[in-house]
């Protein structure tokens, strides 16, 4: 008699921590909400920013598997937090260079968020069909006189 009691009361502890966690709000990461009409990549951990810890500036870029939206090209510098909304026809992969992966779906445009750490050509690419649906160019930080990490 004990032990029913015991899981009962196992059950509804377990029961009601599920609709806690499930009405809970979306926790923040670097002070940004999840969205939630698509998925987002956290943003990376590491990497050059601005005073206070803050991303430079944030870049948004749309990039879609239609043929007009091909060829899109997203610019950022060093230190800019990178946001790049991704629609397509079919459900599968995105790459983004070696910086990011997000598997995407057709019901809903894909948020992916990554810190420029790095300069370089990134593409964009839908790798179930190798497709290339533009590129990321990040410029290094050019760094004006009197002050490391200014901008022009």
């Amino acid at each position: 008699m004990l032990t029913r009691r015991l899981l009962a009361l196992a059950a509804v502890l377990i029961g009601t921590t599920a609709v806690a966690a499930a009405l809970a709000p979306t926790p923040m990461r670097d002070g940004v909400r999840s969205a939630p009409e698509g998925r987002r990549t956290p943003p990376a951990a590491l990497g050059p920013r601005a005073a206070g810890g803050r991303p430079n500036h944030t870049i948004t870029a749309n990039f879609t598997d239609r043929p007009s939206g091909r060829g899109v090209v997203a610019r950022a510098r060093v230190g800019d937090l990178v946001r790049l909304v991704i629609s397509t026809r079919r459900a599968g992969v995105v790459e983004v260079g070696e910086l990011a992966v997000e598997a995407v779906d057709p019901s809903v445009p894909t948020t992916i968020e990554l810190l420029a750490d790095r300069p370089g050509t990134f593409d964009v690419v839908l790798s179930d069909e190798r497709r290339v649906l533009g590129r990321l160019e990040v410029a290094p930080v050019r760094v004006l006189s009197g002050g490391a990490g200014r901008r022009e």
